[in-house]
């Protein structure tokens, strides 16, 4: 994509994103910054802070869990693994578009030679497969537990097992043959080509299938994961004065992400989309709209502080400037 198209995207997807903010006061506030302003009394600002701790951990979490899949194919430093998850996590706010988080981590990863192409797409389409299955796990525990209403049953249920699917399905076919011949005589025709690759990355799977320990591990890793964003929620709740079970939270600010994995990325980060389907969420399980839209705002702006912190530091730490990591993302978008 030209730098003109894509500066073109993101000012439109800013726009987008500012509609979603602009509906979401209207409803959730009725247009009056009196409402938005009694929506924070009654709480602990000091849970504020507790909540950029949880946000760090849930990354760090995160990153982890890969690590230990990586690990399948040789040693790697966990700290160079987690600069990498850190800094693929934000570029999505940075470059909205589908699939960009993915791109970024085998650009990295393949810079900084920690492993093949092959191997990478391998342990990252696992890690995908493990993430979808302890949020299908956890948010049908949670479900049952709580006694939700049908409704949430259908809403959470239905696109985290469509999740999962899809991401087993991702995880099979790059070691399909006939993809493979398909997709190199289209790139062909301008100067590459995938010849062989298929062949490589069946090895790749095979490494990580015959390995059910590194797979265990992950997905309690991951386990830890959903945990932690439930308790990040908890303390964003308890800041602004919402009483709210672990096991809601969990729902609300762990769970909503197999919907917004389903959506296309229209706005950068999810701008707008992720407040508006918190606060719906929110709302359905007993919180107040206007709480509930603050709730999201305060997620939000964690979100985006604690990421840009991470991603700045990463790339300075790994010696990389932001335009040598487009350069590096272009590449390998045109390399996959």
């Amino acid at each position: 994509m030209r730098t003109s198209k894509l500066i073109r995207f993101i000012i439109i997807s800013v726009v987008i994103g500012s509609a979603f903010y602009i509906l979401l006061f209207m409803l959730a506030y009725r247009g009056s910054l009196e409402v938005f302003i009694d929506s924070f009394r009654g709480g602990n600002g000091l849970f504020i802070i507790a909540s950029f701790a949880a946000r760090v951990a849930v990354l760090t979490i995160h990153g982890l869990a890969w690590w230990v899949l990586m690990r399948v194919f040789k040693k790697l430093s966990l700290g160079k693994v987690l600069k990498v998850t850190y800094t693929s996590v934000f570029t999505e706010f940075l470059i909205p578009l589908g699939g960009i988080t993915e791109i970024v981590k085998v650009a990295l990863v393949t810079r900084l030679k920690l492993l093949n192409t092959a191997d990478t797409l391998a342990s990252l389409f696992a890690h995908r497969i493990v993430l979808s299955l302890s949020i299908l796990t956890t948010t049908l525990l949670a479900l049952i537990i709580i006694n939700a209403p049908l409704i949430l049953y259908v809403v959470l249920l239905a696109p985290a097992t469509l999740l999962t699917l899809s991401n087993i399905i991702g995880f099979v076919i790059p070691s399909s043959k006939r993809i493979e011949l398909f997709i190199d005589k289209i790139i062909a025709r301008f100067g590459f080509n995938i010849s062989g690759f298929s062949t490589k990355y069946s090895s790749s799977m095979r490494s990580l299938s015959s390995n059910p320990t590194s797979l265990i591990l992950s997905f309690i890793v991951e386990f830890l994961e959903r945990f932690i964003n439930a308790v990040f929620g908890y303390f964003i709740a308890l800041s602004i004065g919402i009483k709210i079970s672990l096991l809601k939270s969990l729902l609300a600010f762990d769970s909503l992400y197999v919907i917004m994995w389903l959506l296309p990325l229209a706005t950068p980060g999810g701008l707008g989309i992720y407040e508006t389907i918190q606060t719906t969420l929110l709302s359905f399980l007993g919180i107040e709209i206007n709480q509930a839209a603050t709730a999201s705002i305060i997620s939000r702006l964690i979100y985006l502080s604690v990421g840009y912190g991470l991603f700045a530091l990463s790339l300075t730490s790994l010696g990389i400037g932001f335009k040598s990591l487009i350069k590096s993302i272009s590449r390998s978008s045109i390399e996959e």
